[in-house]
């Protein structure tokens, strides 16, 4: 039963899943092939970057650039906004709507029938938008691969396992995002959750980005953005444990959570 409920979730959103690895993968082979355009004036484009206001390399890559290749490029145009921001709130998103959606069409009177306890409702829920995010991450080093020899862009082996590193640390973050999602939609079940959710995780890293390097640096320690350092990853080649630990930890605590306000609430659908 487990197993199907998480199937069937996942089967309702099959469209969407097949879109958004289509669509990224398109964004990513423009990143790509972008490249190709400005490698052979690599110079040029450093000394750009390098005039570019500090917050906006704040904002797009979240940490100083001290040297600049294919990895800093791919983080600035591609990855740390589109990954971190739009699809952390992307998920935070799907995680409050799997709840607030189906209590809004009136659906959610059937998984509520069964005789399955409303805990392992919400987990399996949860365990069906990992599934899509876990789907999502891990397809996109798989399609970096093929385009860039494709476009002649060389990834050596040792570069692309990191590449694939970087990808499996986001898994946590959006376990951590769409957990926190659901527990919106388990304190507030109606579409307020729909706002407040992905709202939350564009805050959260516009605090994290921004006050990199500022006084006001601690601030981001309370945003989950914080501990998926890509740069760190990618450039210096560093995942840190302690990075891993806050952001399942804080899952496991924020879902537990989830599940214990859902169970208690009462729900009226009719």
């Amino acid at each position: 039963m487990s197993l199907y409920m998480v199937f069937f979730e996942l089967r309702r959103r099959w469209v969407l899943l097949a879109g958004a690895v289509v669509g990224l993968g398109i964004l990513l082979g423009f990143t790509v092939w972008s490249w190709t355009f400005f490698e052979d004036r690599l110079s040029e484009l450093e000394q750009l970057f390098r005039a570019m206001p500090e917050d906006a390399l704040k904002l797009f890559v979240k940490g100083g650039i001290t040297t600049f290749n294919f990895d800093v490029y791919y983080l600035f145009n591609f990855h740390v906004f589109t990954y971190v921001a739009i699809l952390g709130a992307l998920f935070a998103y799907m995680g409050s709507n799997i709840i607030v959606g189906e209590l809004q069409s009136r659906t959610l009177w059937i998984p509520l029938s069964s005789p399955l306890p409303r805990w392992r409702i919400v987990t399996y829920k949860y365990l069906a938008l990992l599934t899509f995010s876990s789907t999502v991450s891990l397809a996109t080093p798989i399609i970096l691969y093929p385009t860039a020899r494709l476009l002649g862009v060389e990834l050596g082996g040792k570069q692309l396992e990191w590449y694939f590193k970087l990808y499996l640390t986001l898994i946590p973050f959006y376990a951590a995002v769409t957990a926190l999602g659901i527990l919106l939609a388990a304190i507030f079940a109606d579409r307020t959750a729909n706002i407040v959710a992905p709202s939350l995780v564009i805050a959260m890293y516009l605090i994290d980005a921004l006050t990199l390097g500022t006084r006001l640096e601690w601030l981001g320690k309370f945003s989950i953005t914080r501990y998926h350092d890509a740069l760190r990853i990618l450039v210096r080649h560093q995942i840190l444990a302690t990075h891993i630990v806050v952001l399942t930890l804080f899952s496991l605590v924020v879902i537990m959570a989830a599940v214990i306000l859902f169970s208690k609430r009462d729900i009226t659908i009719g």
